[in-house]
This record gives C-alpha cells, sequence and structure tokens, in this order.
C-alpha cells in the first residue's frame, strides 16, 4: 500500500496542470446561506424568457452581479441578495421582517426595484420598494395596493415592467369602484395612465408605447379592449381596438416584441371566440388584426423580424409556427415549420436557440409519437426536425416513463453550448449541455450522486464563464450553485486551463445587433460580464442616451429616434471599447 501511494505521489506530480483540471468538479456550491441540510427558499427562481411574459422576474443581472430574493433560515418577511459567483462575495442587501417575499425584481435605472405583500396586515397591502445599490438604502417608494379586503385569488399576477427609469405596474384600488389602474414610478413621483374599474394587464412595449388590456376581473386579468400610452411623454392611455381576450382557459395573456418592424405579438381570442389566436398590433386600429392559430403558453422566442411559437393547424394538430415580417410589402404573414407531438403539460414548454446569435436553429423537449420526453431541434435555414438525444434510454412508449423531460435550456459559450437539466434514468435529474449533436449532448456532473435528484433549477447566466443555478446535493439542501464553464471544457479534453481562458475571453468579444436595419426595438447580443456600460451617439458622435446592459440579450428602444445611422458604443471593463453601426428606418 505503502509504494503504491509512493507511486501514485510521483505519477501525479508528472501529470500536467489540465489532467488535474479534468479532476475537478465543473459544478460546485457558492454558499451554504441555510447551513446545514435546511434549504433556502428561493423566490420565483423559474427562469424568466421573452415567451414567458407572465411570470414573475427572478432575478436581475447588472455588470457581472447577480440580484435574488430569498428566504435563508427559514426567516420571515423577505431577503434581497446578491452574488459575484463566489462565497465572499454573496452578500445580503437588505430585509423586511414585515413585507414579503420579494416578488418581480426589477432594474430600475442602476439599482433594484422590487414587490413585497405585508402577510400580517389586516385584507390586503402590498408596496413597491427601491435599493438604492450606490447607498445601500432601501426606501418604501409607493403603496399598490391597500384594501381591507383580499382581492380575488390570481389577482398578484400581474405583470411589472421596467422601462428604463419608470417602473410599470397595476395599483388595487377598493370600495365602491373596486379595480385597478396602470401606474408607473420614477422614484421621485407616480403617475396615472388609466382610470377604470376594471383590473387592467401590462402586455408589453412596442413603437414607444406600453400596451395594456382593460375590462378584466380580478382572478381573469385579460379585458375585452387593447390601449396605449406613451413611455415617454406621461399621457393617458387611449383605447386602440376593442379585442376579446377574457378566454376562461387563459388568465394571463403570453406577449413578445420580437424587435423590428413586425409589431407587437400577442394572444387574445380568435375572431369566432371559441379558441386562442395569435394577433399583431402596431398600436393603431387598422394595424391590429389575427396573424395565425396559437396554442400554450410559453412558447414564443424571437428572430429579429420574425417570431417562432407552438400554433395549431386546422385540423387541431400542434405544430411550430413562424410568423414573418416582409419588408418590402409590409405584410405580416404566419406559416407552419413542421407539425409537432408536445408534452403531456404544454406550460412546460420552451424553445431556446442553439448558438450565441440568431442563426435560426433552436432546442426543445418533445414527446416521440408515441412515447417519451426528449431533446429535439430544428433549423429553420434547411427545415430538418428531429430527435437530437434520446437522453432516457432505452425508448419506453409502455409501463414506466422513459422521459428524460429537458429543460431549464440557457445558452452560454464559446462552442455554442446550451445548458439544461434532464433525467437519464440512472443519474436523476442533473445539469446536461448539448453542442447540437447526439454525441455533444451529455451530462456534465451528477450533483447529487446515484439515482437521487439534484434538481437544477434557475439556470442564468453570470457572466461569460459562470451559470448561476439552485441544486440539492443531498446534504445541503436547496442552494446556490454554480457551474464553471473552463472546467467543464476542460474536462471535456478540449485544451488546457490557459487555452480555454483565452478563448473564453476572445468568444465573449462581441457585439450584435438584431434586425439592423431596425424600426422599433433593437437586440443586442453582447457579453454583460465585460461590457461596464453601452452608450448611443448620432452619426456626428453627438451622444444620444445610455443603454442598459441585461444579460447577453439587450433591448433598446429606438423608435422615438428620427431615420438615420447611430452609432453603438460599448465600452468594455478592460478600457477597450467596441462600436457598431446601426441603420434607423
Amino acid at each position: 500500500m505503502k509504494k503504491f501511494l509512493t507511486l501514485a505521489a510521483l505519477v501525479a506530480l508528472l501529470l500536467p496542470t489540465a489532467v488535474f483540471a479534468q479532476l475537478q468538479p465543473a459544478c460546485t456550491l457558492v454558499k451554504d446561506l441555510t447551513p446545514g441540510a435546511g434549504s433556502t427558499e428561493f423566490q420565483d427562481i423559474e427562469r424568466i424568457k421573452g415567451q414567458r411574459s407572465h411570470e414573475h422576474f427572478p432575478y436581475v443581472t447588472i455588470g457581472g452581479t447577480y440580484f435574488f430574493s430569498a428566504n435563508a433560515n427559514a426567516a420571515p418577511g423577505g431577503q434581497l441578495y446578491s452574488t459575484d459567483g463566489t462565497a465572499i462575495g454573496t452578500k445580503l442587501l437588505t430585509s423586511n421582517t414585515t413585507f414579503g417575499p420579494f416578488k418581480n425584481l426589477l432594474r430600475f435605472r442602476e439599482s433594484i426595484a422590487f414587490f413585497a405583500v405585508d402577510e400580517n396586515a389586516p385584507g390586503y397591502r402590498e408596496d413597491l420598494f427601491f435599493y438604492d445599490r450606490s447607498t445601500g438604502a432601501t426606501t418604501d417608494l409607493e403603496v399598490i395596493g391597500n384594501c381591507p379586503v383580499e382581492p380575488a385569488a390570481g389577482y398578484d399576477r400581474f405583470n411589472p415592467f421596467s422601462m428604463g427609469d419608470k417602473v410599470w405596474y397595476r395599483k388595487l384600488k377598493c370600495g365602491a369602484n373596486a379595480g385597478a389602474d396602470i401606474w408607473y414610478d420614477e422614484i421621485y413621483g407616480d403617475t396615472k395612465v388609466t382610470n377604470t374599474t376594471s383590473y387592467p394587464h401590462l402586455l408589453g412595449t412596442f413603437g414607444g408605447k406600453m400596451f395594456i388590456v382593460t375590462g378584466g376581473t380580478a382572478s381573469h386579468p385579460g379585458g375585452t379592449q387593447l390601449w396605449k400610452a406613451d413611455l415617454y411623454d406621461g399621457q393617458s392611455a387611449t383605447l386602440v381596438k376593442a379585442i376579446n381576450f377574457n378566454n376562461p382557459r387563459m388568465d394571463i395573456l403570453p406577449a413578445i416584441n420580437p424587435g423590428g418592424t413586425i409589431g407587437f405579438l400577442f394572444i387574445a381570442e380568435n375572431s369566432a371566440n371559441n379558441g386562442q389566436s395569435l394577433w399583431r398590433t402596431d398600436g393603431t386600429a387598422a394595424g391590429t388584426y389575427e396573424v395565425g392559430k396559437a396554442f400554450g403558453y410559453h412558447n414564443f422566442i424571437s428572430l429579429g423580424e420574425s417570431a417562432v411559437y407552438v400554433g395549431k393547424a386546422n385540423s387541431g394538430q400542434a405544430t411550430l409556427m413562424q410568423t414573418v415580417f416582409n419588408p418590402t410589402t409590409g405584410v405580416v404573414s404566419t406559416k407552419k415549420l413542421t407539425d409537432l407531438a408536445l408534452p403531456d403539460h404544454i406550460e412546460d414548454f420552451e424553445l431556446e436557440l442553439q448558438g450565441n446569435n440568431v442563426k435560426g436553429k433552436m432546442v426543445f423537449s418533445n414527446k416521440k409519437t408515441p412515447g417519451d420526453n426528449e431533446l429535439f431541434r430544428y433549423d429553420i435555414k434547411n427545415g430538418q426536425y428531429g430527435l437530437l438525444a434520446n437522453i432516457h434510454d432505452p425508448f419506453q412508449s409502455q409501463g414506466v416513463d422513459g422521459s428524460s423531460n429537458p429543460a431549464e435550456f440557457t445558452r452560454i459559450g464559446p462552442k455554442n453550448y446550451t445548458y439544461f437539466s434532464a433525467d437519464d434514468g440512472f443519474s436523476g435529474r442533473e445539469i446536461w449541455r448539448t453542442d447540437g449533436t447526439p454525441e455533444g449532448t451529455k451530462m456534465i456532473q451528477d450533483i447529487n450522486p446515484g439515482p437521487g435528484h439534484s434538481n437544477p433549477e434557475g439556470l442564468v447566466r453570470l457572466n461569460g464563464k459562470t451559470l448561476l443555478f439552485t441544486a440539492d446535493d443531498g446534504s445541503h439542501g436547496r442552494e446556490l450553485w454554480k457551474l464553471d464553464l473552463t472546467m467543464d471544457i476542460v474536462r471535456d479534453g478540449v485544451g488546457d486551463l490557459n487555452d480555454v481562458e483565452i478563448a473564453l475571453a476572445g468568444s465573449e468579444q462581441f457585439l450584435e445587433v438584431v434586425p439592423n436595419p431596425v424600426h422599433d426595438v433593437v437586440q443586442i447580443y453582447s457579453s454583460s460580464d465585460k461590457i461596464a456600460n453601452m452608450s448611443l451617439f448620432d452619426i456626428t458622435g453627438k451622444f444620444i442616451r445610455e443603454i442598459q446592459v441585461e444579460g447577453d440579450a439587450t433591448y433598446a428602444n429606438v423608435a422615438d429616434l428620427r431615420p438615420g445611422f447611430y452609432i453603438l458604443k460599448a465600452k468594455m471593463i478592460n478600457g477597450e471599447m467596441m462600436s457598431k453601426k446601426v441603420l434607423k428606418n
């Protein structure tokens, strides 16, 4: 035994650094916020995408710092944390034992806004709070609900928005004129934009306008009319068109602004009032019309001048659909890409781009016919659709469920990896990744060893080299974890540590604008951890405005700008400058 140990030690001394890296885990615990086996309760940790417009926003990332709401040690009220991906850099910022848990985190200027309910107050009391990063102070900005009787179930699903220097939200009214109104707050004052006894719902923005649905009830926010309010002038909302949104099967209205000139897309009743349809609006009555049959929730993905989503053919067959804007004819049209056999629970359906830009390739979970939910891929460019990887093998169509049920898709890294969670039937639900090929689809790490599930949730990109998520390793309870892409790639046998560090750094030095030319909203694909700030200038070099960097896909509304060329400039953390020319039409 002594001889063996000596030999092992000698071999270890001779091994290159890269081999040690291969032996290190790619996924590690960031910090045990609730020490021991107890779990931390992470609030609304499910990850938000553009198509998930009806869920609470669980986190905010600013300059490589992740802000999240959690309750550690079973503490009452609410707690706001931040992390840079290290234990020492994971800190409690503010807490409140009366109000909480903290919900709907939004970036408010360079700080954080959030909402919280006083659980001990009679009736219903909810406030809007502001955490100032520069001072560390927390201010109770606004009472947005204070009634002696709690509203009907479903009222709290009200989808607030942060647009520039404003937070848009719904404020509850009480008494004879019960209902709610849409307001926005600018820290130093608030403004009402509707006056209604219904329960209006915020849909989203396009053309410098915030779109609002009115006529809803407390339990069904969907209403009967589409309204709009200007994002900048502070005027009251005006009617766009009367539309029946109030489908009893659809409490909340999925909506998306894909960018470019396609318009704003949302789901409402079809003209026959017997099902759901996809609608489009440009803010005018004439430009508000049906463009295709819609199906389910969680199903939009933006591709610049087009949007891909799950639809329904005339036969009722679930299909992958694409709505496209033709800038030459000005026509918005919808076409079927392929038939689908959907998972049993359509609300869990996710689409995710494959790669670090808009290439028209996507991955998702789908159901084999007949069979189990596995990993599929569709390539818009060549129209190829099919099974990418049968993770839970062998295939089982009867008896025990043989589904891997891929979920929580997130793309990151120089090799265009898409990370997700899945269950292979042996290791439990763990963290996986794919490069778009069967052989490149593999489990990263069995965090909860053996058949136990670690159930990774809330996968979100912190920076170009780190993915954050929550998981339970069977010893610490559910806590905050991270995936080090450097370790993942080295353990995969690609180069050594130095090579991978250089590759990661180089791959993140990009700035991509889609669409370009742009009419309304551009998506700026960049590296949030490498960029300190972004600014927009006109062609003469005159400063126009700052652009907030939010994750790897930042949205910038330029609808208010005159047609012409503009320069987007990004200052990197190391001082380097990058720029991109943008044409506004």
